[in-house]
């Protein structure tokens, strides 16, 4: 993909390289970009550091790339740099040219001599010309618009690249010539630059004249009279359709799946998160259906694994028949698919489904000119009717279709318990939630964190437990969404964070081994009152230091984006509390919070762990989350490790630090100091794959 780009002789372009753990390097100029830089090759092919260049211009340089990858976007900015002659500003641009997922990332460097406008000595013919003739051969489309956002110029490029004649453009607004809703949104952008006269920078998707879907990224600048009013707009656009290309290709890896095209399991995930937010918020319903096949195995045992993946593939096109356009169908794995069904206030729609798979599966497959005839069983649960907790929801749905299985083939199970009991359960809970810690009924049980390389253990993450007086042991999947609806989890956590604070006192005492203690945060804890009062009260109070003390938060925390929250992470950083982003990778695609708020750890949730060394996507994605850690200088831990190979296959990667049950499982305060004396114990010889999932 880098070839054609790179070799094209009319602009300056420079191939950077960036392996984690070195620095950035370039792995080639062509000579026009040596002769813009004033360098020549042999000056630039070895690590910025040793160039020919200001430390200004490579420091800036370095910033703006690893900003270009955190985001996966192009990057833009202009910077004065001192070359054999004058000093000249350049327009710098930066395009992400490798798949995120690979350890080695690769970005084109396009520069161009910053030439203003109406800056032009009208006595200098020469320069003049010479002006014109970069714009007319420029390859990147180049127009101006005046304050009627009507064109009065054009270069060539951009004639070519609309495919309607000059004639035809000047004079016409975008909306006019060429038209459509793509051209519109333009026009409102070139006005809000006339209006606003602030400069704008976005991609624009669009048709060419052959039906190819095109991307190119559009600066909009204001240029200015002598007055200092808005006179015109200056529209440069450059083509990246083929990163854009590559870039969806990625997103397809990462949320597809490669065999039926339907959304994955993370997507699966992502999803019902967000249907379940809407419902909480609309005091709706939604519907889970897990569907599995009966007997596929024998199918692919008789025919092979090639007539299996077109029975998949058939299959997923008839599911996908019998839903609706807001209803959502992904494969889970194997022959097991989820359904989502939102806003499901009537049975109707969550009975209606589940029988049209059924019978969508009557008419037999034909796979290797042979009619097969495949069943399935379908097990379902709703919110908020079953659980609150996707988790359980997922377990009820799946319980629900073994359920179905043990009756014959093709059967349809409801998940009966949550309906009877849920709301009886739920009230019992918040009544006696409420004296919980009156009556001393809380407790900290604590999981260890180890140093893969040195096998040390350098921390605990404190986890909260409910020693209820009927139902035993408590783990706070039963009770901390009723704790954060009732308001209860403010008092809960300030309790969760004093004791936490007591016991890392007692663990670094001596001071000789630091000994964090990880606390998980609820975003209730971030509204309404003054957190950061409360955790500088604790921490006097208990004499503990705030290098002992790190905190957990989750993504939608920092999706929210509010001033409040963003003030109440920079003060704790500014403490000296270590803030890490809990379950990463699970939620969300957005990335550029990291740059925005003071994360020093990601914690890879244990989704990815389980499948590291069985799922080749899984171990890619894991893969991206580790060097992106480490370009941003941030701590890894690794959840949910059960298993030798897990632990060695995580360390050959370069994870720094783990927590799971090949390990230790949680335990209270006086079981884990024996692990602090004798971490032999419990080395990585032992295997907890069979045990649970880690928490």
């Amino acid at each position: 993909m880098i070839a054609p780009v790179f070799d094209d002789k009319s602009d300056a372009r420079c191939l950077l390289e960036m392996t984690y753990g070195t620095s950035l390097r370039v792995v080639s100029i062509n000579g026009v970009g040596q002769t813009l830089l004033g360098v020549s090759q042999g000056d630039l092919i070895s690590h910025l550091d040793d160039a020919r260049l200001t430390p200004e211009f490579s420091a800036r340089l370095i910033d703006e790339v690893q900003s270009c990858f955190v985001d996966n976007s192009t990057r833009s900015y202009q910077i004065l740099h001192q070359g054999q002659g004058q000093p000249v500003r350049l327009n710098i641009s930066l395009v992400p040219v490798t798949d995120p997922v690979a350890t080695t990332y690769r970005v084109l460097m396009l520069l161009r001599e910053y030439v203003p406008f109406h800056h032009f000595d009208e006595s200098s013919a020469s320069r003049e010309q010479m002006f014109c003739n970069l714009v007319e051969n420029s390859p990147d489309t180049i127009a101006r618009y005046d304050r009627e956002c009507r064109r009065c110029y054009a270069n060539p490029a951009f004639v070519r690249q609309s495919g309607v004649a000059l004639s035809r453009l000047i004079g016409f607004t975008p909306s006019e010539v060429p038209g459509g809703d793509e051209m519109k949104a333009y026009e409102a952008r070139v006005r809000s630059v006339l209006e606003q006269g602030a400069e704008q920078q976005y991609e624009l998707s669009w048709l060419s004249e052959e039906g190819v879907e095109r991307c190119s990224l559009i600066r909009l600048s204001p240029e200015y009279d002598a007055a200092g009013q808005v006179s015109s707009v200056l529209a440069v656009g450059r083509d990246i359709s083929e990163v854009d290309q590559y870039r969806r290709r990625v997103h397809v890896l990462a949320n597809y799946d490669a065999v039926t095209g339907l959304p994955n399991r993370e997507m699966f995930y992502s999803r019902l998160r967000q249907e379940i937010a809407t419902a909480r918020e609309a005091h709706g319903s939604v519907g889970l259906i897990i569907l599995d096949f009966d007997h596929f195995k024998v199918i692919n045992d008789s025919l092979g694994h090639v007539a299996g993946d077109c029975l998949l593939r058939e299959a997923s096109e008839r599911l996908k028949h019998c839903l609706q356009h807001d209803e959502f169908v992904a494969r889970l794995g194997g022959d097991e698919f989820a359904i989502i069904l939102p806003d499901c206030h009537e049975r109707d729609r969550l009975g209606h489904v589940p029988q049209l798979l059924i019978e969508a599966f009557g008419e037999p497959f034909e796979l290797h000119e042979r009619e097969i005839f495949v069943t399935a069983s379908i097990g379902i649960s709703r919110y908020p009717q079953d659980s609150r907790q996707i988790d359980d929801l997922i377990k009820y749905a799946d319980s629900a279709m073994y359920s179905a299985k043990s009756r014959g083939r093709s059967e349809i199970a409801y998940y009966e318990k949550g309906l009877t009991t849920g709301v009886t359960e739920r009230m019992m809970l918040e009544g006696e939630l409420r004296k919980a810690l009156e009556r001393n009924e809380l407790e900290l049980y604590f999981q260890p964190k180890i140093e893969l390389v040195h096998q040390i253990i350098v921390g605990s993450e404190a986890l909260l437990r409910w020693n209820h007086p009927q139902l035993g042991l408590l783990t706070p999947d039963r009770f901390i969404t009723l704790a954060e609806e009732t308001g209860l989890i403010i008092e809960i956590g300030d309790w969760v964070f004093r004791r936490a604070c007591e016991v890392a006192v007692e663990w670094n005492r001596d001071e000789q081994k630091l000994h964090t203690v990880a606390i998980n945060l609820s975003p209730r804890q971030f509204v309404g009152k003054d957190l950061v009062s409360t955790v500088c009260e604790i921490l006097e109070q208990t004499g503990c230091s705030p290098r002992w003390i790190e905190v957990e938060i989750t993504e939608s925390l920092l999706l929210d984006d509010q001033p409040s929250t963003r003030r109440a992470l920079n003060k704790l950083s500014e403490l000296g509390i270590r803030i890490a982003i809990d379950d990463f990778g699970t939620g969300y695609s957005a990335l550029n919070y990291l740059t925005r708020f003071p994360i020093h750890i990601l914690k890879i949730d244990r989704s990815f762990i389980e499948r590291i060394t069985t799922d080749r996507n899984c171990e890619k994605l894991v893969k991206a989350i580790i060097n992106l850690a480490r370009s941003l200088r941030m701590t890894l831990v690794a959840e949910g490790v059960e298993t030798k190979a897990q632990a060695l296959f995580l360390e050959n990667l370069g994870c720094h630090q783990v927590q799971g049950y090949l390990y230790a499982r949680p335990g209270p305060k006086s079981e884990i100091e024996g692990s602090l004396l004798n971490l032999a114990s419990w080395t990585l010889g032992r295997d907890y794959r069979d045990e649970g999932d880690g928490e």
